[in-house]
């Protein structure tokens, strides 16, 4: 269990059993709520913290690595902002590429902005991570983001969409759109550019459900990260609407899981 990452109550703890009773399939719950058990019949579905037993290992183990999944996502072709890999080993710095410009600095695996820092160049943010004990980062390029949509994907169907507007939050030296940090958002439906980016993503990353992050820079759309965890904490927090948007989310993807 990962206590960094939980709430006062997690609304995900709230709304699984609902869930299944909805769809009268068998539950059980773990480790304080961070394992949760589905059986049908012979049919079985896991839910670990965040993550669906319907993706698997390797898929969901890339999505979390954003080095990995820029990779990918390069190789199919789809439009995404590049990132490398820089590691701080025993105080030296292995780097596998470089940046030129502005840069942020990011934990290789993380979710909610979570030590996300813009610096002037990549010299500047790799002294930053000589003073810091994490081993694994990532560097991508600095860009001025206007828009940040995330859509929730399951079977090539987009569940969910919606834009991430409004409080603006400065974390450090990174404005962030992130609900986290007192960002709003405003369901829309994923059109044009954004959707068809979307999909491609999930086809690149051969995942069966994930959020993914398309931002619009320069008046283009590429894809920021992939999250093969589907976190709707502050989103379901927001009114009785939002919370039953959710709740049908992830009744969708356990009854696939358990199809």
């Amino acid at each position: 269990m990962q206590d960094n990452q939980v709430f006062r109550q997690r609304m995900l703890d709230r709304v699984l059993p609902e869930v299944a009773n909805e769809l009268g399939v068998g539950y059980r719950s773990f480790s304080k709520d961070w394992v949760h058990h589905f059986s049908r019949g012979d049919a079985r579905a896991e839910v670990f913290g965040y993550k669906f037993s319907i993706n698997n290992a390797a898929a969901s183990a890339t999505a979390d690595d954003k080095v990995a999944t820029a990779a990918l996502l390069e190789d199919a072709n789809v439009p995404c902002i590049p990132h490398v890999l820089v590691y701080n080993h025993k105080g030296q710095i292995d780097r596998y590429a470089s940046i030129d410009g502005e840069v942020v600095a990011k934990p290789l695996r993380g979710m909610s902005g979570a030590g996300v820092l813009r610096f002037q160049n990549q010299p500047e943010a790799e002294r930053y991570m000589l003073e810091t004990t994490r081993f694994a980062w990532t560097i991508a390029p600095y860009r001025t983001i206007a828009r940040e949509i995330r859509s929730i994907v399951l079977d090539g169907e987009i569940l969910l969409t919606y834009e991430k507007r409004q409080s603006l939050v400065e974390d450090g030296k990174v404005t962030m759109f992130n609900l986290k940090y007192g960002a709003q958002p405003t369901d829309i439906t994923a059109e044009g550019k954004v959707r068809d980016i979307t999909l491609r993503a999930m086809k690149a990353l051969n995942l069966r459900v994930a959020a993914v992050d398309v931002v619009e820079v320069n008046g283009d759309y590429e894809v920021l990260e992939i999250n093969s965890g589907i976190t709707m904490e502050h989103y379901m927090r927001i009114s009785d609407q939002h919370y039953e948007r959710g709740k049908g989310v992830y009744t969708k993807i356990i009854a696939a899981s358990l199809a």
